[in-house]
């Protein structure tokens, strides 16, 4: 993890040449000649947690994991969103949290809850690092002092029940971690998993975020459930099925991000590795015309894994496949992406029947190589933003909305 940048720092990479250049065409921005600060250049508040308190939450995790030097608390300082980024260039005094605690166990974290609660400091649960809603700022408040609860130990595959598909992780498991685990029992969570003809251990090499549980983990979750620790003792929420009757109290333990509690284990719902991966990108003359190809597909039911149509702006400049921003144009129009998984004979049938809905709805088959480049570049856009931030031009990720009764179906 990086202290002012997003995920594994292996994966960073510098504007490319095309980026450059595109930049300077399109907006007429330069390059920036500010030097980037130095870990040890940043000036940090001091600590503001006593010796007493250090040695009680030292005698819970051990000192080894009681950890109150510059270097660790820059690194829990915050999340990666673009405003925490910008802070980071700051040269004035920066906040961080005045310890960072790695318990070992969910014996450890009610005990560091318990004391923290005596003795009026605040706690941060921090998981992977990646908050963008400003969930890991280190705020003091009305407390005395505020640590860091770092959960990257518990990082283990608790049980998996392979015939209902659903895992039981610790919650510092990361993605890449959950992938490589769940390889070795032939299942996978689906979100960072290469191509199917890579080894487990391959995803170990994309961004490193940590596993959360909520809905994205898959929107066809019916079904999972979380154990969780709060200053009064332990609750859990066993697995049961989803509900819209009513409020979900599983949903307000989760998206409180750590205000009502830490969760420290996670139930969710795996797949078993697919036999075979078919990828094939299409060109559309217009978004009208790939929309209602989309449209068609949806309808009929044909059942891609993936399925993506960019508009002309994105794919004018090859946004959908980041690894070729501002390069030559991969097709006029627009792109759309398919994907599919499964069985041999399931995955090829899939493709077969999509292929002739998108043929006949005026779609151009550009082969498997623009779909694979997606592939390969899907996590690539928040490295992207740092490296634009690096170059001191301000962005902001942009979330779509939700579909609404006005989206095209």
């Amino acid at each position: 993890m990086k202290w002012n940048a997003w995920g594994d720092p292996a994966a960073a990479k510098p504007l490319s040449e095309s980026i450059r250049s595109l930049l300077k065409q399109a907006l007429g921005v330069q390059d920036s000649d500010v030097a980037e600060l130095d870990a040890d250049q940043v000036r940090l508040s001091s600590s503001a947690l006593g010796q007493a308190d250090y040695d009680a939450l030292a005698a819970i995790v051990g000192p080894d994991f009681c950890r109150v030097g510059d270097r660790d608390r820059l690194l829990h300082a915050g999340g990666k969103s673009t405003l925490d980024l910008l802070r980071r260039k700051d040269t004035g005094v920066q906040e961080a949290p005045d310890a960072v605690l790695l318990p070992g166990d969910e014996d450890d974290v009610a005990a560091i809850l318990r004391h923290c609660s005596q003795r009026g400091i605040a706690v941060v649960p921090f998981g992977g690092g990646t908050s963008v809603v400003g969930g890991l700022d280190p705020i003091r408040g009305r407390f005395d002092a505020v640590v860091s609860l770092d959960l990257r130990r518990f990082n283990r595959l608790h049980a998996l029940d392979a015939m209902s598909g659903v895992a039981e992780l610790g919650a510092g498991v990361t993605g890449p971690q959950a992938e490589s685990l769940l390889g070795e029992h032939g299942f996978s969570l689906g979100i960072f998993r290469r191509a199917s003809s890579s080894p487990p251990s391959a995803a170990s090499r994309r961004p490193a975020r940590r596993v959360r549980i909520r809905r994205a983990t898959g929107a066809s979750t019916t079904w999972f459930g979380a154990a969780g620790h709060h200053s009064g003792g332990r609750a859990g929420a066993g697995p049961g099925p989803a509900s819209a009757a009513g409020p979900d109290l599983r949903e307000l333990m989760i998206g409180s991000e750590g205000v009502f509690g830490v969760i420290t284990r996670v139930r969710l719902r795996v797949h078993r590795i697919p036999e075979a991966t078919i990828y094939e990108a299409w060109s559309f003359p217009d978004f009208a015309t790939g929309t209602a190809a989309l449209r068609a597909v949806s309808q009929t039911g044909t059942g891609p894994t993936v399925i993506r149509l960019s508009d002309e702006a994105e794919t004018g400049v090859n946004l959908a496949t980041t690894e070729a921003i501002g390069q030559q144009q991969i097709t006029g129009g627009c792109l759309a992406i398919t994907v599919f998984e499964g069985t041999t004979a399931h995955a090829e049938s899939r493709h077969a029947e999509t292929r002739t809905l998108l043929e006949a709805h005026g779609g151009t088959s550009l082969g498997e190589e623009p779909a694979q480049a997606w592939q390969r570049g899907r996590f690539s856009a928040p490295y992207l933003r740092d490296s634009l931030l690096a170059a001191a031009r301000c962005v902001r990720p942009w979330r779509p909305p939700p579909t609404g009764p006005t989206s095209p179906r």
